[in-house]
């Protein structure tokens, strides 16, 4: 409609548009090049690109170097110059700083899930070390987002490489990712310490119960401080929904009717997916998968759930 007026389509193109019609904003190359990194990053963001396309799409504009510190705070733009930089950085310690960057302008809008698959290599190429622990919480989480807990869990192995909290957490994450009866015994002590550790920070509190509640839903035995606080945290009560929801959805799963239990617990979690749902409701959601098969899609919500939860500094 914009061609046949003689008119060419700006950003406000974007407003309403469908997925289906932000996928084709983002290949069509005779549009300005702000307006294609928008469109494609929505796009992908709806699972309506290819994270491969966006990737090369953003790697395909050219930036100046003045335009750095400008652009970084714009957008989309921003995005693709700071993803730009992460893959082209030289450097193990330069690279992860430039991956950092990336995340925390994806995470501030809300893509930290789509920057991830964007960096999943080089956070790959990112070898366990001390000298980088500094940047290990993103590095893992982006790994653990991708699918590569091997990858992550190469972390606990390096000596010095995480710092005592973020190590405990570490080592919970790779137990909800890739869960096992003898990785849940591992963590154990681990999620002992995170359970006494966050009653001074309900940040922390929060990813503690959907990894005790996560681990105890599919069947593993967790120690008694996280039982406990299953039990009586403050914040895994009242439950939006609760009753009727909870209820129909542990019917489902009790008579094995795998495709009710899906949708059931889709409704229950709500149009927010696991990052945003209850505590209470993921549990019961991981609960109700696992006891109808589903136990590697109970364990990407659970991990999807945790990781979305905020830090204690208020980052995403």
């Amino acid at each position: 409609l914009a061609r046949r007026a003689k008119a060419e389509p700006g950003m406000a193109a974007l407003e309403g548009a469908t997925p289906g019609v932000l996928a084709a904003l983002a290949a069509d190359t005779a549009l300005p090049a702000d307006l294609r990194l928008a469109a494609g990053e929505a796009a992908a963001a709806r699972g309506a690109m290819d994270g491969a396309a966006l990737l090369e799409l953003f790697r395909s504009v050219k930036f100046k170097s003045a335009e750095f510190k400008a652009a970084a705070q714009d957008g989309a733009r921003g995005g693709a110059l700071l993803v730009q930089a992460a893959i082209a950085a030289e450097g193990l310690e330069p690279r992860a700083k430039a991956i950092e960057a990336a995340m925390a302008h994806a995470g501030a809008r809300g893509l930290a899930p789509l920057y991830a698959a964007l960096l999943a290599r080089a956070a790959w190429e990112e070898p366990p070390s001390a000298a980088l622990a500094p940047y290990a919480d993103t590095l893992t989480r982006i790994l653990l987002a991708t699918g590569r807990a091997d990858r992550a869990a190469d972390w606990l192995n390096a000596e010095g490489a995480l710092p005592g909290t973020l190590r405990d957490e570490t080592e919970l994450r790779v137990a909800v990712a890739l869960p096992t009866p003898a990785r849940a015994a591992a963590a154990s002590a681990a999620l002992a310490r995170l359970a006494a550790a966050s009653a001074a920070d309900a940040a922390l509190a929060a990813r503690v119960l959907i990894y005790a509640g996560a681990l105890d839903a599919m069947g593993y035995a967790v120690p008694p401080e996280a039982q406990s606080l299953l039990q009586s945290s403050p914040q895994i009560a009242g439950a939006p929904g609760g009753g009727v929801e909870t209820a129909e959805l542990a019917e489902a799963a009790q008579a094995g009717r795998k495709g009710e239990t899906i949708l059931r617990a889709l409704i229950l979690l709500g149009a927010g997916g696991p990052a945003e749902a209850h505590p209470a409701s993921v549990i019961e959601a991981v609960a109700a998968l696992a006891r109808v098969g589903l136990t590697a899609e109970a364990s990407e919500m659970a991990l999807e759930a945790a990781l979305a939860r905020p830090r204690s500094g208020g980052g995403g």
